[in-house]
Parts: structure tokens; sequence; C-alpha cells
């Protein structure tokens, strides 16, 4: 759970709620600072990307999305009579969800989740969302985490955007950098910020296709259809759990 100085997006998300938009910045270990409108995580159904409502055609039963920002994912298959519940180690962000109507939001970190929390047939990483893994060996340990907290048909839908697609020129540099380095597959070190808030530093993982089925190698999940973007270097993923 982020502190209270530490919980940067959650601030921005509430701001937006107030004020109709907040810009929040992600800084990056290399000195570089972007900052981005979080307009997209209050974005209705109509304006999501098609890639993502295609990979939500394959929800099945009880749903734990992870990392739930704002629960745009939560309030749509709520709306849908899914049974559903989102986690984000931001308390502001999940007061959010609550204020918008999420029934079930909980402050909660990925590395939490056990057997006691409940069973579910889906899990959700969307929104790049696979990048909560952080690393390879982290990665893979949190992956054989939620093998041990789904149903036997369960399935992971994984969003990574391929850092090796990308037309961003630092993005690009920062890229190759990482791989003269050695490091395989990418983890962007990074924090997010907004205001006087910062969350500690963290890795974010990035994956191509190739990479993801790496990752999740030895895992106890194997990948399925690839639901692919028409317009940016994201694909989904879904990861069916080995028999």
């Amino acid at each position: 759970m982020l502190a209270p100085h530490e919980d940067a997006l959650g601030n921005a998300l509430q701001d937006y709620l107030k004020f109709g938009e907040a810009i929040a910045m992600l800084e990056w270990d290399d000195g570089y600072i972007e900052g981005y409108s979080v307009a997209p995580y209050f974005s209705p159904y109509d304006s999501w990307p098609e890639h993502e409502k295609e990979a939500l055609q394959r929800v099945r039963g009880n749903v734990l999305d992870i990392g739930c920002g704002s629960g745009r994912h939560l309030l749509f298959l709520q709306e849908q009579g899914v049974e559903c519940t989102g986690i984000d180690i931001s308390p502001k962000a999940i007061e959010v969800c609550k204020k918008r109507g999420v029934k079930r939001a909980i402050v909660m970190g990925i590395e939490e989740i056990d057997k006691e929390f409940g069973i579910f047939d889906t899990i959700l990483l969307l929104g790049n969302n696979f990048g909560l893994l952080q690393n390879m060996q982290q990665g893979k340990a949190i992956l054989r985490q939620l093998y041990e907290i789904t149903s036997p048909n369960g399935i992971i839908l994984a969003q990574s955007l391929d850092p090796h697609q990308t037309r961003d020129e630092h993005h690009k540099r920062y890229v190759e950098t990482k791989q003269k380095r050695g490091q395989f597959p990418i983890a962007v070190r990074m924090r997010s910020r907004y205001l006087q808030y910062a969350t500690p530093w963290f890795d974010y993982l990035m994956v191509s296709i190739e990479e993801m089925k790496q990752v999740i190698k030895n895992t106890g999940w194997e990948m399925g259809e690839i639901i692919r973007s028409n317009r940016s270097p994201m694909f989904v993923g879904v990861l069916n759990k080995k028999k």
C-alpha cells in the first residue's frame, strides 16, 4: 500500500473527479520526465481501443482486476452482471473506484494475493498492467501465485506494450541502452509523480509477444490467443492455465 505522500496517481485521479482534468508524470531513471493526462482512466467503453474491447469478450466467471485504477473495467463488467473484484496499491484510487460505483475494490498489492482472498476464473492485467510483474524473476513468482488462486480453466488477460516497436525516440534509446547492458526482457525503472506526491522507484516490465512467452514459461501458464492492436505496439496475450 502506498503511503499518503506516495500516492501520486491516486491523487491525480481524485483531482480529475473534482476538476475534470489532471496531468500526472512518469519519471524514468535516466532523468526523462513525461506528462500525461489521466483522462483515459475515465474514458467510456465506446472510446476504448478495439483490442481492449475484444479482450473483455474473453472474460469468464469471477474476475479479479489487478491495478484497477479508477475502476473503468470493473464498472463495465458490473453492468454486464459479472462478479468482479478490483485491487490497487493506491488508497486514493480505491476511493475513486467506490465513488464511481465499484462494488468491491480493495487496497492490496499483487504480492499479497492468496487463496484466502478467493478463487478467480479471469485475471485482468489490462491497461499495460503486465508491467506490474516488474521483472523476469519477480514476474515468474507472481504468475505462479496467480496460478494458485485461479480455477482449473482460469485465464489471464495480459496486456503489454512491445518496447521494440515503439516510435518514441527516447523510448528507443532507453531500450537500446538496456539491451546493450544485457537486460532481457526490458524493465523500465521509473516512478509516478503528481504535484508534491511521488511513488517509490519501481520496475515496470515491457515485453514483446515472444518475451511474454519467456516470462510465463514454467509458471503453469501458456500462451493462447494473441489480440493485437492495429494502431500501437500494444497487444493482449490470453494466458491459459496448463492442464
